[in-house]
C-alpha cells in the first residue's frame, strides 16, 4: 500500500516545467523539470511506464483536441489524467482525477495543473 500511494503522490505532484515533443508514429514524449522522459503512444492500448516511486500502466488517446491517459496503478487504483491546451492563451491545462472505486470505497481527488509556453521557445 505505501508504494502505491508513492506512485500516487508522484503522480498527482505537478512537475514545475514539461517539455512535450512529437515523434514517429504520433508517439508523444513527455519531459519534466528533472528531466526524465516518458513515451506514450495515443492508440489506447497498454503501455507499461517506470516511475521513480514503481511501474504503472497506461493507455492514452486523443479525445477530439484533448489528450487522454488512464493509468492504473496495482491493479486497483485509477488515475485519469487529460490534457488540452486552451486557444486562447495557449496554456497547457492538466487535469488529475484519481479514482480508487476499483479498490471498494474510498477517496476520489483531483487536481488541475496550467502551464504557460516558455518564452524562449
Amino acid at each position: 500500500m505505501k508504494k502505491t500511494m508513492a506512485i500516487v503522490q508522484e503522480l498527482m505532484t505537478p512537475t514545475t516545467h514539461w517539455v512535450i515533443t512529437s515523434g514517429e508514429a504520433g508517439a508523444i514524449t513527455f519531459t519534466d523539470a528533472e528531466g526524465r522522459s516518458m513515451r506514450f503512444m495515443p492508440n489506447n492500448k497498454s503501455e507499461r511506464h517506470q516511475l521513480t516511486a514503481g511501474t504503472i500502466e497506461t493507455k492514452t488517446k486523443w479525445d477530439n483536441r484533448q489528450l487522454h491517459q488512464e493509468i492504473s496503478i496495482a491493479g486497483d487504483m485509477k488515475v485519469v489524467r487529460i490534457l488540452s491546451v486552451r486557444p486562447e492563451s495557449m496554456q497547457l491545462t492538466v487535469t488529475v482525477t484519481m479514482d480508487r472505486s476499483r479498490s471498494g470505497p474510498g477517496p476520489t481527488a483531483s487536481g488541475q495543473f496550467v502551464y504557460d509556453v516558455d518564452a524562449e521557445r
